[in-house]
């Protein structure tokens, strides 16, 4: 049912919206009057009686007709925002909304009374099997400069030359992954096409260069590549303002050295994934503004310790590095080549055990994330380290936490959910008083850890899937841990039906 919100203190028509929060507009004299003639009132805790009494004597009648002439004015007022494309696609604004809809071609756009900056299209997770010409001719009537168009997750296997006539010097983003595109020619038609955003991930194409020599003139942020064995496209030397290249699924075991030369003073961010790659290239020398470096899925690496490239300059712009899921047998020296790193993940490596020490040395990181490897412990290399604000060692095989192990004085959040732990030693974090978030989730430990005493800054412990007993045996905390009331500790007892924190509040103070 629809629903007017009203204010009784100057009758004004505040709202005509199902999603409006009438929480948001309460105060002392708010009534909240529906279209039904029913009412409810709120009082505020600041609430003078006198102003109580004077909202209760408003008179139910007068309302009612005040929201009759109301209602009447709304439906002479037509409100809603004109939709270029046919139900059940809906319309926000410039935001075109076709989403998993089950369509099997591209909607009817109609011609556009009105102007916008920006349009987005989301036709992805639909059924579509062709673009056929001109079936977004009528986007231009919207005289937008900034069309995105999402087109990922369908059917594709044929898109007309012509298909995007009209829009080509508006048309943006395009975004085509997860299609059965094998051969993409896109004409400029009469106007240049200016394509800055393209995805192609995931599409049987096996030669990228007609592609690529289209819509080389404005690209800054290209993914390419997919199950398909294909060369390196030559028309990459064409690109001059590439600010993001991603590519997967590359099945030659090297790259050109000069493969990025074209725009190695714009290239910012580099992913390879799922290559048969047996090292990272050494192209990725010649890239001195490089920022971030994603080395995925490549598991043809052949010998660890010459995995990074020895350049004849160190990377000294490469702040964010990750080596994931290539089945690493031992951690990588990366700080030779990339000596600036803030945020290392090398996960996804189930034999990797051990990390030697000197590869810390000295070395300052905010994040570093080495879950999902095979730890048994702690590494103690990571002593080494003179700053570590945060690390993730989920899904590892660390079944206990002894004395110490954190020396670094300043990290705040640690991360060990689902790891076997079944000990957590009293001394465990007797050096890392500064912790805030510890979560724990997953671990086997049945007794509540004497470990969090000395955790004096520590807002959130997370216990869920635990085997916490919940008894008198945690009655030490109360008078121990002076902090425990505030913490936010999640997480269920596994003897009882109750939150561990329930327990701690309610039942715990009654133990003998």
């Amino acid at each position: 049912m629809s629903r007017s919100y009203i204010s009784k203190q100057n009758l004004d028509f505040i709202s005509w919206n199902d999603d409006l929060d009438p929480s948001q507009l309460i105060n002392c004299d708010y009534t909240e009057y529906y279209f039904d003639g029913s009412y409810s009132e709120f009082e505020s805790e600041k609430c003078e009686p006198s102003k109580v009494t004077e909202t209760k004597t408003m008179t139910r009648y007068a309302m009612r007709l005040l929201i009759k002439i109301s209602t009447l004015l709304l439906c002479i007022i037509d409100v809603r925002t004109e939709c270029i494309a046919p139900p059940p696609c809906t319309c926000n604004h410039g935001n075109v909304n076709c989403f998993n809809l089950g369509l099997t071609e591209v909607p009817r756009f109609t011609a556009s009374s009105e102007s916008f900056d920006s349009i987005s299209i989301d036709l992805s997770r639909n059924q579509i099997k062709k673009l056929s010409n001109n079936a977004f001719f009528n986007i231009a009537t919207t005289n937008a400069t900034d069309v995105e168009i999402d087109l990922s997750n369908n059917y594709i296997s044929e898109i007309e030359e012509f298909a995007f006539h009209g829009i080509e010097p508006d048309l943006t983003s395009l975004w085509l992954q997860d299609n059965n595109i094998s051969r993409v020619q896109l004409s400029s038609g009469c106007g240049a096409l200016c394509l800055q955003v393209l995805n192609l991930y995931n599409n049987p194409i096996d030669d990228f260069d007609d592609i690529l020599h289209t819509v080389a003139d404005c690209m800054e942020y290209l993914l390419i590549g997919g199950n398909v064995s294909y060369p390196w496209p030559s028309n990459l030397q064409l690109m001059t303002k590439l600010k993001s290249l991603q590519f997967k699924g590359f099945t030659e075991q090297s790259i050109p050295e000069n493969a990025f030369r074209s725009f190695h003073s714009t290239l910012t961010g580099l992913t390879i994934e799922n290559s048969h790659l047996t090292s990272i290239p050494q192209a990725v020398c010649n890239l001195p503004f490089l920022d971030f470096f994603l080395f995925h899925g490549n598991t043809k690496i052949k010998e660890v310790r010459s995995l990074v490239p020895s350049c004849s300059s160190q990377l000294n712009s490469v702040t964010s590095l990750e080596l994931s899921d290539n089945h690493l047998l031992e951690f990588p020296d990366v700080f030779k080549t990339f000596p600036n790193l803030t945020s290392l993940k090398v996960s996804g490596n189930p034999n990797m055990t051990y990390i030697r020490e000197s590869i810390f040395a000295n070395i300052s990181l905010t994040g570093l994330d080495i879950s999902y490897n095979g730890f048994t412990r702690i590494p103690q290399a990571l002593n080494n380290l003179t700053r570590l604000p945060n690390l993730f060692m989920r899904h590892n095989r660390i079944k206990s936490l002894e004395k110490d192990i954190f020396p670094v004085k300043d990290i705040y959040l640690v991360d060990f959910r689902y790891n076997p732990i079944i000990h957590i030693a009293d001394d465990a974090f007797d050096h890392d008083k500064n912790m805030v978030s510890l979560f724990l989730d997953g671990a086997a430990v049945t007794s509540f850890p004497k470990a969090f005493r000395v955790l004096d800054k520590i807002t959130s412990i997370s216990f869920w899937d635990n085997h916490i007993v919940c008894n008198c045996s945690m009655k030490w905390l109360l008078s121990e841990w002076p902090h425990y009331d505030k913490v936010a500790i999640t997480g269920s007892c596994r003897n009882i039906n109750m939150t561990i924190s329930s327990y701690i509040i309610y039942d715990l103070p009654k133990c003998p």
